[in-house]
């Protein structure tokens, strides 16, 4: 089912003439990456699908854009890509497949910009009927948006003939005032911490074993920082 008037509505919402965009979830027909693409913006698409991936680098291949479209093979819920390295972060209709929805959401909020957009489209009552989902009752929109407001005072919302569309603003002052990553369960910023020193520390070009003494001293560091935000 072809959803132009969703599209255009999403284009509408992004404020934006160009800049470079991540697509969460763009699927094997890349639609909005391909849709943006077409009108300036220089698209990165992700997939956790392999088929997607695949099948989006070939339609790339036979179609024009005025400004750019990659197709890359990636996870939504840890993006191989750098904090605010895009102007806005789109999902369209995709949202709803994932499996750690705060972790993707984290992360959309985390590769943005300050000052730029999140933009989220997926189906309503309605909408679910139309591409024949079972009916949540608005359950999981209402779980979106309740999970947005914790990263973002900015929420618009625009509804189309099969979409829910929020468009969150990525605050200067991060979450509230309190920094995107306070919100995420401490476990989970626990790890968060722990793996992105261990790559950092990879890259100095000391490794576990042949620095033994450097790396158990920075793992010390590490708990001791963890601790300290714990007892916060």
């Amino acid at each position: 089912m072809d959803d132009l008037d969703g599209r255009k509505a999403l284009i509408k919402a992004l404020r934006l003439k160009k800049g470079r965009i991540l697509d969460v979830g763009m699927g094997d027909c890349g639609c909005i990456s391909f849709f943006l693409a077409k009108r300036g913006f220089n698209v990165v698409g992700i997939d956790y699908s392999t088929n997607a991936v695949h099948d989006s680098k070939k339609d790339a291949e036979k179609t024009k854009f005025k400004g750019s479209f990659e197709a890359r093979l990636a996870n939504a819920e840890n993006l191989p890509f750098e904090d605010k390295e895009f102007d806005a972060v789109s999902a369209y209709h995709s949202m709803h497949h994932m499996e750690n929805l705060e972790s993707v959401v984290f992360e959309m909020f985390r590769v943005c910009k300050t000052g730029g957009f999140i933009l989220i489209s997926d189906l309503h009552e309605k909408g679910r009927k139309a591409y024949e989902h079972e009916d949540d009752k608005g359950e999981f929109l209402r779980k979106l948006e309740k999970l947005l407001s914790k990263y973002t005072n900015s929420i618009r919302k625009i509804k189309t003939k099969h979409n829910m569309i929020f468009i969150c603003k990525k605050a200067r002052t991060g979450c509230k005032g309190k920094g995107v990553s306070m919100v995420l369960p401490k476990d989970q910023l626990t790890n968060m911490i722990l793996k992105k020193a261990y790559e950092l520390y990879e890259k100095s070009g000391c490794k576990p074993g042949h620095d033994i003494d450097n790396w158990m001293q920075a793992e010390r560091i590490i708990k001791r920082k963890i601790l300290k935000m714990k007892e916060v």
